[in-house]
Formats: structure tokens, C-alpha cells, sequence
């Protein structure tokens, strides 16, 4: 059986005071922890890198980046076997709690990194973005029948998603069971009640009783990698760069149907005599690309995220659209100056009742949509 890795390395010696604990298991997570750090300016700070599916490129990625952020312990954490994911999960636990924690932060929010959650002892704790997931996870994270007696919403063990069968749902619920009684037996709590989750984000959320929300515009990113130094009259075409994203898998669409949407798209700005360059996301299926290819479209695959692609590249984007991809958060942040649209498709979405919560956060943010046709 394939084991688990571990790596434990120090840059500097932890004093101590009370530490700061940033998990981190995507570029876009290493960004917002260096945002967070500098933000809240703590010190102490123990950076855990957790891999998980994608490792190979999360991993480059943020290896490209991770001297930016000053961290004293570097824990690299990586399940090489799902079927120890629990086992090594309680080892992970042992090696943390021999500290206190002022401030604690994260990006993933599964089942699992919950109730790591219940068991990190911090004075706070904060969630930071995982793209468009955060808005989704803040609007269905609390259980709103079991309030407790001071106020404060109890959170969810996990994430509610509709299973096709009930044979998957029952699977998943004695799944649940085992795990739960798993940590319990190692000595764990499962105890959501103590989880006072607060909000590091891009977005505008609404905060929920005795919730902080702390909306930040990437500062800090902005200083390191120079992005007042853009010139914003390099650009000569008019390009409108297209965010793809793996809705295959959101919502099992069908690839000829998500092509179909996206010629119709460049249709739309074929009439103002737009150069449309289609951004594919890195899950999706290779085959709409080689579809997109088929029909003339220009495309474009940066091997960073797409948001550090145009900054580090001193691109002066002007126009940027997507369905509801986070980088038009992002990148409306970075480049305030640009415009923004996104594209909706013209059916309800029952199997993930959460896009429409993301869409009227696109609203908030008073980014035009357009809908699309059959």
C-alpha cells in the first residue's frame, strides 16, 4: 500500500507566543494566505501545504510562489493513499495540537477539513476564498434548526449535495458514521458547535450573527507583483478574454451542448468586431478545446492561474467574461478599470441550487449578464 509523505522543515524558530496556522492546497489559496499574513500581520506563522487529487500541478504552482509568503514551519502533507486518509489525517491533528493557535486560517471547507476544524484549537478562525465556493458554502453552511442557546449558528457536517440514488445517499451517510466515530476513537471531537467560522474574502457577504466578514483587495498581491506598473495603453486589439469552466462535471452538461453556448458567445462578439480568446479551465475536458480548435477559435492555456498569467505577462486586459467563474471577482479586483460580463445559461440549475446564489452576487457586484438561448 502506497504511503502517505510528510515533511516538516523550519525557517525559523517559533517563539512562544501563540502560532498562526494557514492551510494551503492551491495557488489561489497560497495568494489569499499571503493577503491574510500581511492583512493581520501575525508572526508565528505555520504554513501546511495539503495535497490532495491534482497534486503534481498545485504543487508547482505553489513552489512558484510560496518565497512570498513568510512562513517559520513549513508542514507538507500529502494522502498518497485515499484509504489512509483518516489515519493520516489523526497524525496531522498530533503534530498540530502541541500548539495554541491565535489565528487559523483556511480554504477548504469538505466534511473532512471540518472536523480538523473542530479540532484546532484557535482565538479565530477564518475561511479565505476558494473561488466561487465561498459564496456558495456561506449561504447553505449553517443549520438553521439547531441554533444554539447563544446565538450562533451551528455548521453542517458537511456540504448537502443531491446523490442520484438512495443507495449513494445511505452509502454516504454510513460513510459519514465511520468517520465521525473514527475521530471519536482516536480521542477527536466532532463537535461543530465550538466551529466560529469568520470570512477572509474578495466578496461582498452578508454577515450571519457573531460572524466577521473581512473583505480584502488583494494589496498585497498587488505590491509584489507590480501590477500598478501595467501600462494601460499597451493593448492594441480588442480582446475579450473567455473563462471556461468544467461544466461537464457542475452540472453534467454535455460537451456538445457547453460548445454549442460557447460559439453562441462568440457570435455575440463577432457583431462588435471583438477578438475572442477562450481561456479553457485546467479540468476541463480536453475535447471541447479540440472542438473550440475546430471552429476557429482562438485559445489560450497559461500553466499559472489565469489572474498572475496577465500580471506577471504586464497584459492590459480590458474585457474579460465568463459564466461564473471567481476570476471575475479577481481580476475585477486587480484590474478595476476593466469590463466585465457574464453569461448564463437559460434553464434552471436543480442540481446546484447554489449557482443561483453566485449569480446574484455577480449582480451585487453590478456585473452585466446576459442570457443565453436554446
Amino acid at each position: 500500500m502506497k504511503q502517505a509523505t510528510h515533511s516538516i522543515s523550519h525557517k525559523n524558530e517559533l517563539t512562544k507566543e501563540s502560532k498562526n496556522l494557514f492551510f494551503v492546497s492551491t495557488a489561489l489559496h497560497l495568494f489569499n494566505a499571503i493577503e491574510a499574513q500581511h492583512f493581520f500581520q501575525t508572526t508565528n506563522n505555520i504554513l501546511v501545504l495539503l495535497f490532495f487529487g491534482n497534486k503534481s500541478k498545485d504543487e508547482t504552482q505553489i513552489q512558484a510562489y510560496l518565497e512570498y509568503f513568510p512562513y517559520d514551519m513549513l508542514i507538507i502533507f500529502n494522502v498518497g493513499d485515499a484509504r489512509r486518509y483518516h489515519a493520516e489525517t489523526v497524525y496531522l491533528l498530533n503534530t498540530l495540537n502541541v500548539y495554541t493557535y491565535d489565528k487559523f486560517f483556511l480554504g477548504y471547507f469538505s466534511a473532512n477539513l471540518r472536523r480538523i476544524a473542530c479540532n484546532i484549537i484557535s482565538q479565530e478562525m477564518y475561511l479565505y476564498d476558494d473561488g466561487t465556493y465561498s459564496i456558495a458554502l456561506h449561504n447553505e453552511l449553517y443549520n438553521k434548526k439547531e441554533t444554539p442557546s447563544n446565538g450562533t449558528r451551528l455548521i453542517k457536517r458537511y456540504s448537502e449535495k443531491k446523490r442520484k440514488t438512495k443507495w449513494k445517499q445511505c452509502k454516504f451517510l454510513l460513510y459519514d458514521y465511520y468517520r465521525e466515530y473514527y475521530f471519536i476513537i482516536h480521542g477527536y471531537r466532532n463537535d461543530f458547535r465550538q466551529i466560529k467560522l469568520n470570512f477572509f474574502t474578495i466578496f461582498s457577504l452578508t454577515s450571519h450573527t457573531g460572524e466577521k466578514i473581512v473583505k480584502h483587495h488583494f494589496k498585497r498581491l498587488k505590491q509584489i507583483l507590480l501590477v500598478s506598473n501595467v501600462c494601460l495603453s499597451k493593448q492594441k486589439k480588442k480582446n475579450i478574454y473567455f473563462l471556461g469552466q468544467p461544466l461537464d462535471k457542475a452540472l453534467n452538461m454535455p460537451n456538445s451542448t457547453y460548445v454549442s453556448f460557447i460559439l453562441q458567445i462568440v457570435s455575440y462578439y463577432k457583431s462588435d468586431n471583438i477578438n475572442f480568446i477562450y481561456v479553457p479551465h485546467r479540468s476541463e475536458d480536453p475535447c471541447i478545446v479540440s472542438s473550440l480548435t475546430l471552429n476557429n477559435c482562438e485559445i489560450l492555456v497559461p500553466n499559472i492561474p489565469f489572474e498572475i498569467y496577465l500580471l506577471e505577462n504586464n497584459i492590459d486586459i480590458s474585457h474579460l467574461a465568463s459564466f461564473f467563474s471567481s476570476a471575475l471577482f479577481t481580476v475585477k479586483v486587480l484590474f478595476p478599470h476593466i469590463k466585465v460580463e457574464s453569461f448564463q445559461m437559460p434553464f434552471n440549475h436543480q442540481k446546484r441550487n447554489d449557482i443561483e446564489v453566485i449569480y446574484d452576487t455577480i449582480r451585487k457586484e453590478k456585473i452585466a449578464i446576459h442570457i443565453l438561448e436554446n
